[in-house]
């Protein structure tokens, strides 16, 4: 992927966010960042929605969650979508150069667009389409449902035979663990981690063992490398991590050939992104105005250098600005 799939975002009536005061520009590998309630998951979910799905139909796959169920779990239902929780709203997208759009009301999403036409925009087949833009929720109720859903035999053959297995404890666990993983693996009806010790005797360490910040990398580390998006989007990537897992992470995700937005409230992400510098990177600062007018600024990786080597707290930004 030379560019940005996706280069454009504007929402109108959409969760909080009464209006864009202009497009969000999309750059291959952005981060948002703005005050609580501002405005940057829900420009994440906006995106999720580009895929047509129905309702009730699953959506993320392969955890069985439908949009509906989304919205009932992670926030207060369908009529959260739009803007008040009554009337209409609608979300247009822009990609390679075609403007796409999607209508809202308390009931649902409505797509314009066909499953196949969005299919051809984005490259993928209309089956490969769900999987097309994942959306990585800082939620532990699907995080345990994508572990669970993850080690089920018909599910982890997916991951062997992708190679996810071995190549994310290789390139991203590994680099910010001192213990000598070789492959993650099924056991006790769990994902595990194969540890060779230096003995030569081997071990096998559950997952759900090694820390918040490292299991919540690994699962989504395997879903995502299994998969392949086209776009990765990823609320609140630093939570639970350090330092070193937020760098490895940020280098890991643009290594890949796919479309990055990530949301963070952390100095740590933003002061690492500096140090990765991947291509095509834009730092975002959403600014939402008392009357619900969502503005964005603008920064390139260069400048955000330029800010942290003269001391400035990047995220009172939005303060100055």
């Amino acid at each position: 992927m030379t560019g940005p799939l996706i280069t454009s975002v504007d929402m109108r009536e959409f969760r909080g966010i009464r209006a864009c005061k202009e497009p969000i520009r999309l750059s291959r590998f952005t981060v948002l960042i703005g005050r609580n309630n501002s405005g940057k998951t829900s420009v994440l979910e906006a995106i999720a929605l580009l895929p047509p799905c129905f309702t009730n139909e699953k959506r993320f796959v392969p955890v069985g969650w439908s949009w509906r169920y989304f919205m009932e779990n992670v926030h207060s239902g369908m009529p959260s979508l739009v803007y008040g929780y009554t009337g209409e709203g609608e979300i247009r997208y822009t990609i390679r150069d075609k403007e796409l759009r999607l209508s809202l009301s308390e009931a649902g999403p409505s797509w314009e667009a066909t499953k196949s036409e969005v299919a051809e925009l984005l490259g993928v087949s209309e089956k490969e389409l769900k999987t097309s833009i994942l959306l990585l929720p800082n939620s532990t109720d699907f995080l345990a449902q994508l572990a669970d859903v993850l080690s089920e035999e018909d599910e982890w053959v997916k991951v062997e035979k992708s190679g996810a297995n071995i190549a994310v404890v290789r390139d991203l666990i590994s680099k910010v663990v001192h213990d000598r993983f070789t492959e993650a693996t099924v056991r006790f009806n769990s994902i595990v981690l194969r540890k060779e010790l230096p003995d030569g005797r081997v071990i096998y360490v559950k997952a759900a063992d090694l820390g918040d910040g490292v299991e919540r990398t690994l699962l989504y580390g395997l879903w995502l490398e299994t998969y392949r998006p086209k776009v990765v989007l990823w609320d609140d990537i630093e939570a639970s991590a350090h330092p070193g897992l937020i760098e490895a992470v940020l280098e890991w995700l643009a290594s890949r050939d796919w479309q990055v937005v990530l949301t963070t409230h952390s100095y740590d992400v933003l002061d690492r992104l500096a140090v990765v510098g991947p291509e095509d990177a834009t730092v975002v600062v959403l600014k939402k105005e008392p009357d619900d007018i969502l503005e964005p600024k603008y920064f390139s990786i260069d400048e955000l250098g330029e800010m942290l080597e003269s001391h400035i707290d990047v995220r009172r930004v939005v303060d100055i600005l």
